[in-house]
């Protein structure tokens, strides 16, 4: 009986039942139709890792590498300092309360003017709020290293401090997202924040040992020589336009 149904159907029916060994009409079309580009079977190629992407960015672009720097000199910096900082005031008798205080205090300033530095980096150009964070950097360094022992200079130290970072961070993180190419962009973005964090961490790992060794005091002075470089590269960065800054590759 199966055979003769089979027998007496026509095609239409035929084509019409289900599953792979009924692919009739309805698959027909899909047959005819154009079929998957030749590329979209290929495996994706593997994209090259984010560190290596940043790292020829850097190769190939001065400014790309000024803003870098930039980042780095300030994660250092900041973290470096940020993290002796509630050591030195238990030490001098400061208590819980001061600390969290002063852990708030400079935590808002890394974040709380960020829409305003984007605003200034835009006006002046990216290089000049740099110029400016480095300033601040500076200042809050020079405090720490000649009033460890005021709970008040501290404080307002932390402040500036993170205020600082914040100039340098931000206005450099947008430098370098204006000078590289669309195409690597987001690689290298992210290649700048491992590479960051990393720097923070080494950063937080040395500063133990060596205010250990020797005081709050002389931690800010090597933090102090570690600005030098950049404060360099920034006097001496070529004039460009605040639309020059701003602009990005097409």
């Amino acid at each position: 009986l199966l055979r003769a149904a089979a027998r007496g159907a026509g095609p239409a029916e035929v084509g019409a039942a289900p599953g792979p060994a009924g692919a009739g009409a309805d698959a027909v079309p899909a047959l005819d139709g154009p079929g998957p580009a030749p590329d979209a079977a290929r495996p994706p190629a593997r994209r090259r890792g984010r560190l290596r992407q940043l790292l020829a960015e850097a190769r190939a672009n001065g400014a790309a590498r000024y803003a870098v720097t930039a980042i780095l000199t300030a994660q250092i910096v900041m973290v470096a300092i940020m993290t002796m900082t509630p050591v030195h005031i238990a030490h001098h008798g400061g208590s819980i309360t001061v600390v969290g205080l002063t852990i708030s205090l400079h935590v808002a300033g890394m974040f709380a003017l960020a829409p305003l530095v984007g605003l200034l980096a835009d006006r002046f150009g990216h290089r000049a709020a740099v110029g400016g964070g480095v300033l601040i950097l500076l200042a809050s360094l020079l405090l720490a290293a000649l009033r460890p022992d005021s709970t008040a200079g501290i404080v307002v130290s932390l402040i500036l401090l993170g205020v600082g970072w914040s100039f340098v961070n931000v206005s450099a993180s947008a430098l370098f997202s204006a000078v590289i190419t669309d195409r690597s962009r987001a690689s290298s973005q992210g290649g700048i924040d491992a590479l960051a964090n990393l720097c923070g961490a080494s950063a937080a790992l040395a500063a133990g040992p060596l205010m250990a060794v020797s005081s709050f005091s002389v931690l800010s002075l090597l933090a102090i020589l570690a600005l030098v470089p950049l404060a360099v590269l920034t006097v001496r960065a070529p004039r460009r336009s605040a639309s020059a800054d701003r602009a990005r590759p097409a």
